[in-house]
């Protein structure tokens, strides 16, 4: 019958199935999404996000304080000044920066009046880097950048330079040489007479704003030789006083004549004869100050010019001269060599020797005499 098994048949067949085995399979572990590692670094991350959350809302109020101190300041009675009123007050301010006597210490400069100012507040600031005059002073008191810096923010303002050579590297004196064509006052000190004619040596630029001229040298060492260098390249036209301080007459050497000069001043530099050669170059002096470089040379004064047969140098608009440490032969001599028809003031400081018993001569000083000139 259909669909009934055979016993015999179904025995046989599971007679031939080879006997296998029975074992146990365990199935693997399922992995987890995120191990306890992968969770902490989550956690950390999520951290993370919340800290750089706070630290911009920190940075966002912190400049929401500095907007609010802008207000605040700008409320203050110095910054609701004009800036021109604020300028002049910085002005008024500005401490003496003249070199006047030299001191060679290297102590630490405080920071330039100008810097100190523009770190008041962003109002002073703004004042401040928008008024080149207030940056257009290179002192001694001015080292390491600040020469640089101040000559940048002066932008094109004429300039006022004062400053001993040694107190300043070369990058900064060549800065200086470079803006010859700005400066309008210069004030140079060198204790030797070497580095005050090496640097006169290096101006042969024009100097077109220059209008004063002080060139003052120490005693040490000897003068050196001057070069072929043409003063300013003969081109200073608004140029008014000339001032050669303790020097040699090495100073005077290829120094062209200037017919704007009207106030000469020759200490201890020049002679009677070198003065009367000024003279001769630069007819419209207005007024005369020397002191003879001999004054202190006891032993062996220089010579005396010779009577000269030619007429006086005429000198007609020098009002004022101030002669000192002559001998009153020289004085004589001097005086002799020149007509002043408008001279209304003359001073004189006669050198006179002390002689001892012996005759030899010991020293001596100097008697001032003023002149009465008769209107």
């Amino acid at each position: 019958m259909r669909g009934t098994a055979d016993p015999a048949t179904d025995a046989t067949s599971k007679s031939l199935i080879p006997h296998s085995r029975t074992s146990i399979v365990y199935d693997p572990p399922v992995p987890q999404k995120s191990s306890l590692k992968d969770q902490a670094e989550i956690q950390r991350s999520l951290i993370q996000q919340q800290i750089e959350v706070r630290r911009g809302i920190i940075r966002d109020q912190e400049a929401a304080i500095c907007r609010l101190k802008v207000q605040l300041n700008n409320l203050a009675s110095t910054c609701i000044l004009p800036a021109e009123l604020l300028i002049h007050i910085f002005s008024l301010s500005a401490p003496d920066q003249s070199s006047g006597l030299k001191n060679y210490d290297k102590v630490q400069k405080p920071l330039p009046w100008p810097a100190i100012l523009s770190h008041v507040c962003q109002c002073w600031r703004n004042v401040c880097l928008q008024t080149p005059s207030l940056w257009a002073s290179i002192t001694d008191s001015l080292l390491g950048r600040w020469p640089a810096m101040f000559l940048e923010r002066s932008m094109s303002t004429p300039l006022c330079i004062d400053i001993t050579l040694m107190s300043h590297p070369l990058t900064t004196i060549n800065l200086i040489l470079a803006n010859m064509h700005r400066i309008r006052l210069m004030f140079i000190y060198s204790p030797t007479p070497r580095g005050l004619v090496g640097f006169m040596d290096e101006l042969s630029s024009p100097a077109p704003l220059l209008q004063l001229a002080v060139f003052h040298s120490g005693d040490l060492g000897s003068s050196g030789v001057k070069a072929d260098t043409i003063l300013f390249d003969g081109c200073a036209p608004q140029l008014r006083s000339l001032q050669l301080l303790n020097g040699h007459p090495f100073f005077l050497k290829n120094v062209p004549p200037f017919s704007t000069i009207t106030n000469f001043n020759s200490e201890h530099v020049l002679s009677v004869p070198e003065v009367l050669q000024f003279l001769r170059q630069n007819p419209g002096l207005e007024c005369l100050w020397m002191v003879d470089p001999s004054v202190f040379n006891w032993d062996t004064p220089g010579p005396i010019p010779p009577e000269s047969s030619t007429s006086p140098i005429l000198m007609p608009q020098l009002h004022s001269m101030f002669v000192h440490g002559l001998s009153a032969a020289r004085a004589v001599t001097l005086l002799g060599h020149v007509h002043m028809p408008q001279l209304d003031t003359l001073s004189v400081g006669l050198h006179i020797p002390m002689v001892s018993a012996e005759g030899a001569t010991t020293g001596g000083g100097t008697a001032d005499v003023l002149f009465d000139i008769p209107s």
